[in-house]
């Protein structure tokens, strides 16, 4: 079976303290940000996954108070403004 695979790289700025407790999953995102990831993999590390975009959705909009698309913008701007600071 072919799984859609996606490319992290350029999409998410993740800024980790290293004496801040991060869920090991988002350790692994971490680490493999730059490569392409299939959603297969995505869904061996989150264990149950999620029922559907919309269960994802309300469990994103939890932990980091924002939707996805919202947080995709916010990171996007600034990427451009660090482009422009260059």
């Amino acid at each position: 079976m072919d799984f859609p695979t996606i490319d992290l790289k350029d999409k998410i700025v993740f800024e980790s303290d290293p004496d801040t407790r991060v869920h090991p999953g988002v350790r692994w995102l971490e680490e493999r940000y730059a490569q392409k990831i299939c959603i297969s993999d995505l869904a061996l590390r989150a264990g149950c996954g999620f029922y559907d975009q919309a269960h994802f959705g309300r469990h994103f909009r939890r932990m980091f108070a924002t939707t996805p698309a919202e947080f995709l913008r916010a990171q996007q701007l600034l990427r451009r403004e660090a482009g422009q600071r260059a």
